[in-house]
């Protein structure tokens, strides 16, 4: 009997201390994780954004019959979106979306990061 509660006291004493880490609290280790998953909800909360707002762009062409076919840049950058642009290509490219005339300068020269691709269509092709 003594054998078995001096088990159960050493095993308490073990298993108490490795659940902690040096200088951790719980509080400050759930704090980092829910940090870390707010940073990702955050960043598809921005492309999600920008996805939308490219498209409701591309939209707004189509109403003042820009012609989208040739590949144009429409948001340089998206408004009060700074670091994404909108651009028109196709799905599989072409040629046209190659072109300089065609590319978002803002990307090309790195003030904004992030770009959003729709169809002459429309239709969402892919963000980054």
């Amino acid at each position: 009997m003594k054998k078995l509660l001096f088990l159960i006291f050493i095993s308490a004493i073990v298993l108490t201390g490795c659940d902690q880490q040096p200088g951790k609290t719980a509080d400050s280790m759930v704090d980092a994780a829910i940090g870390v998953n707010l940073i990702e909800k955050n960043i598809q909360a921005n492309k999600d954004l920008a996805k939308a707002q490219c498209i409701e762009i591309c939209r707004q062409a189509q109403r003042e019959f820009m012609v989208l076919n040739i590949g144009p840049c429409l948001g340089n950058p998206i408004a009060n979106m700074a670091e994404w642009v909108c651009d028109v290509a196709h799905s599989p490219r072409q040629d046209v979306d190659n072109k300089i005339e065609n590319q978002c300068s803002s990307f090309a020269e790195g003030s904004a990061k992030h770009f959003v691709e729709v169809d002459p269509d429309c239709n969402f092709i892919k963000n980054y």
